[in-house]
């Protein structure tokens, strides 16, 4: 897709519990990577997490992520 990428839903995963939904942060993504990749497509769209109400309890677990991902986003 490259350049033609609007905007990226992200959720996390940990394949050695069983988990492919859970929030930015709690698995074993490499947003780092990511990051590097959509710099070099000189990526400018929103950063969307996208879980199900099921892989949180609380409103704070999805602040924390956000902030987690803060740290990615150019």
């Amino acid at each position: 897709m490259g350049d033609r990428v609007a905007h990226i839903h992200v959720n996390d995963n940990n394949i050695d519990i069983g988990r492919d939904c859970m929030l930015p942060g709690k698995g074993k993504m490499d947003y780092k990577k990511l990051n590097d990749y959509l710099r070099q497509i000189d990526y400018k769209g929103e950063w969307i997490i996208e879980v199900y109400r099921q892989d949180f309890t609380n409103i704070n677990e999805l602040v924390e992520s956000g902030k987690f991902l803060d740290q990615y986003i150019v």
